[in-house]
């Protein structure tokens, strides 16, 4: 045990007045030390009070981008620079992740994950604008002898099929059927418009239907078994698009729509629904997404936020081309209660979109006009 020695103060009130001066000098270097470690949290905190409301006062956009789950993802696919001018309507396939398109001397591959491109097929004549790829074929026009003749390669034997048509449009290509729309001569100076199912395994043909060629849009298939076409029709009142449903397989309609339009594009065939951008050539109102329900046969318009100038969808997701100034990009939406809601800008894509268009698997598929000229795979979870 330690012995402490006790001296006596011996000026009692000075000795009060050293021990309030000690305590009030230890009291402020207390308060200076708990400020020093309090203070840099202040501004920290006005910064994130200020970032918060920043993102709010900004808008839709950034807030997403920040706060909002996307339930999306994005990949951008750079191509060689030799392939920019044949991305515009380069297809997509699901199944072997690669890119078809065309360029002067033939058709490539560009393989998505080993970044690699592969030439397909060489071709020498002039070709058409529009072609169709798959896992299996490409289908194509090339001049043969002064006359344009349709070509199918076969991706697994590299053969090529030059198929006995006249003049031909339209042409859609679905697991192992083409089927396109043929203009037929009679007597050199008539002709017949038919739609046409060639079976590329059995080389078997067979007219589907009769057609008139004022459309304005491409077929529509659905699951290789029902067609959606659209013909212009004169009445009295103006001009009517009427809109056919047809089983391919008993090559017979089985709805029939009239709209009261001149114009109907983009028409899309869903499992029980059917799609069209629709307008009137005489109106100055812009164009509007059309839907018509096939089993109630319920007719409606979809209210939008935004002017539409084109549209893709898998029936949930919209990919439409809004207007922005006098250029437009694409942004995404979804169907709510009749009405265009938008679920993203894209907001980490700064690049203009075009040319919006689906797979048959979900995938969106959108070309930019960027730099690198890449192609965006969105696909949503």
């Amino acid at each position: 045990m330690k012995n402490y020695r006790l001296t006596p103060l011996r000026d009692t009130a000075k000795n009060k007045k050293r021990i309030i001066e000690q305590t009030r000098r230890s009291l402020e270097q207390q308060v200076v030390k708990t400020s020093k470690k309090q203070r840099p949290l202040i501004p920290i905190l006005i910064a994130a009070c200020v970032l918060v409301l920043s993102l709010f006062l900004a808008g839709p956009s950034i807030y997403q981008a920040f706060f909002k789950e996307q339930h999306f993802t994005v990949e951008k696919v750079v191509f060689p620079q030799s392939a920019h001018d044949a991305l515009y309507h380069a297809v997509y396939i699901d199944a072997t992740n690669e890119f078809i398109y065309k360029k002067q001397d033939g058709f490539y591959s560009f393989d998505v994950e080993a970044k690699q491109e592969t030439q397909l097929v060489a071709t020498s004549g002039q070709m058409s604008y529009s072609y169709e790829a798959s896992q299996k074929w490409i289908v194509w026009g090339e001049v043969v002898n002064d006359e344009q003749k349709m070509h199918v390669l076969n991706r697994a034997t590299n053969e090529i099929t030059i198929l006995k048509t006249d003049y031909f449009f339209d042409v859609q290509l679905h697991g192992d059927d083409i089927i396109y729309m043929e203009m037929k001569l009679i007597d050199g100076s008539k002709s017949e418009t038919n739609y046409i199912k060639y079976n590329l395994l059995t080389e078997q043909s067979m007219k589907i239907r009769e057609h008139e060629v004022t459309s304005n849009s491409k077929a529509s298939i659905f699951d290789g078994n029902y067609m959606a076409v659209s013909e212009q029709v004169k009445m009295d009142n103006g001009k009517e698009t009427i809109i056919a449903i047809q089983d391919l397989q008993q090559a017979k309609d089985i709805r029939n729509y009239t709209l009261p339009y001149d114009i109907v594009q983009k028409i899309t065939l869903l499992d029980k629904k059917l799609y069209a951008y629709v307008w009137d050539s005489d109106d100055k109102a812009p164009g509007e997404i059309s839907v018509i329900d096939i089993e109630t046969n319920e007719y409606t318009k979809l209210k939008s936020p935004v002017m539409v100038d084109d549209y893709a969808t898998d029936g949930q997701h919209f990919a439409i081309s809004v207007q922005k100034g006098e250029s437009n990009s694409v942004q995404l939406f979804e169907e709510q209660e009749g009405q265009l809601k938008r679920i993203s800008s894209l907001p980490t894509i700064r690049e203009r979109l075009v040319l919006p268009r689906f797979t048959e698997q979900g995938t969106l598929v959108v070309t930019s006009e960027g730099p690198e000229r890449p192609i965006y795979l969105i696909r949503f979870k």
